[in-house]
């Protein structure tokens, strides 16, 4: 397959229109149509920026072998891509959760069958944090209970349970959490918070907290609410 050819099957897999793709190589889309149509064949330089952009070896894109040039994402992973960038923002926010949670999954089951575990006390409140519309907050008391030492477990000051779906599906009803005690959170991080007396956990927003489930209004908390943050969430403790 010739130069030209190779470009247009990655801009293709890549999501690009050839408008789009001009655009981020700095040339005219004329330049880019020469190029695919092999009246103008790109130098070094273009090579390498138009791998770099279609996220393909600069090997793959004049055409060698595979049995030379290994691909750097396979055909599958071209077309995850190709349709993550066709989201629109709530799509890709909720790809990021899904990803983020099973990334952190995967890496603290790894840690946990490298070496034999070690174990730390950490307190677990017997009152909830409601992924819903709001979970009294009684000062129930605590228990200590052991967990597995992680880096999400070393940071965390204590755990409390999920209770409600409108933080799926990131955090599902029962799930116990990792809190980091602090004063506030940044914006868009997931913190404990509690509003009038109930504990919630949101997603702090620049004017409201919100829920990740659609389904489920976020909180627009005024000045005759009592309000404070308990913490940050840091992970989920693996059963």
């Amino acid at each position: 397959m010739s130069i030209g050819k190779n470009i247009t099957k990655y801009r293709e897999l890549a999501g690009f229109t050839q408008k789009q793709l001009a655009e981020k190589m700095g040339v005219t889309p004329t330049c880019l149509n020469y190029y695919e149509k092999d009246k103008r064949t790109p130098d070094a330089e273009a090579i390498k920026l138009l791998a770099g952009l279609l996220n393909v070896s600069g090997d793959q894109l004049i055409g060698l072998p595979l049995s030379v040039a290994e691909p750097l994402y396979s055909a599958k992973e071209r077309n995850i891509i190709h349709n993550y960038r066709k989201l629109d923002t709530y799509g890709k926010d909720l790809v990021d959760t899904v990803l983020n949670k099973e990334y952190n999954r995967v890496l603290e089951q790894q840690e946990e069958e490298e070496t034999d575990p070690e174990y730390l006390q950490l307190p677990f409140y017997d009152d909830k944090a409601a992924a819903g519309t709001g979970y009294p907050l009684n000062d129930n008391g605590y228990e200590m209970i052991r967990v597995v030492r992680t880096r999400n477990t070393e940071r965390a000051d204590f755990i409390v349970t999920v209770s409600g779906n409108s933080m799926e599906p990131e955090f599902s009803d029962g799930d116990r959490v990792l809190v980091h005690s602090q004063p506030d959170v940044y914006e868009g991080e997931i913190g404990i918070f509690i509003v009038n007396g109930e504990g919630v956990i949101k997603k702090k927003g620049k004017d409201r907290l919100i829920s990740l489930n659609p389904r489920y209004k976020d909180i627009y908390p005024v000045q005759t609410d009592t309000f404070k943050c308990a913490g940050k969430v840091i992970g989920k403790l693996s059963v």
